[in-house]
Parts: structure tokens; sequence; C-alpha cells
């Protein structure tokens, strides 16, 4: 990014620094809220290139031949959930 900016774009060192700054700090903040982590702490020891791993498990592909069996073998919902508690919109003051 830093080298397409200084060549392409024609951006100073300068800008181009405070930029690249701005943006790991920004990336520190978003990807934990993603659920990702970045190996940048570890890369930049060795000097590799930074990347983004995802911490979910891989998803593996599912051979379905009969649907009825495979959709009676998926968990049944909770059913709905209240929201708010049903005591919260009892009126016990006299109306007249």
């Amino acid at each position: 990014m830093t080298s397409y900016l200084r060549e392409s774009a024609g951006m100073a060192e300068e800008h181009v620094k405070s930029l690249a700054e701005q943006g790991e700090g920004l990336l520190k903040q978003i990807l934990p809220s993603l659920n990702l982590t970045s190996a940048a702490a570890t890369s930049e020891k060795e000097g590799a290139e930074k990347e983004v791993v995802a911490d979910d498990k891989e998803k593996k592909t599912v051979l379905i031949k009969d649907v009825r069996a495979w959709k009676a073998s998926l968990p049944a919902s909770q059913g709905p959930r209240m929201v708010k508690d049903v005591t919260e919109f009892e009126d016990f003051e006299a109306k007249l």
C-alpha cells in the first residue's frame, strides 16, 4: 500500500507514513470486533508480510442424500422469546 501511495499517487513520504500509522491503529480496533486476528505481531519480528487469519474452524461440505432425514436431524428452535417482561405492561392504576 505504501509503495502505491508513493509511486502512483505521488504522495509525500511524511503523508504516507501518517496514513499507514492511522490504518494500523484502525485495524487493531476493527479486526477484534470481527473475530479476526492479525499475524502482524509475529510477522513484524520476522520481516514477513502481514496476514489476516479467521478464528473460525474450517467448514466442511456435507453431502445430503435424503433431504427429509437431514432436515429431521436439525435441532429445533427454542421458540419465540420475550424482549420485555410482561410485568412491564401491567397497569394497576384505577381506570375511570
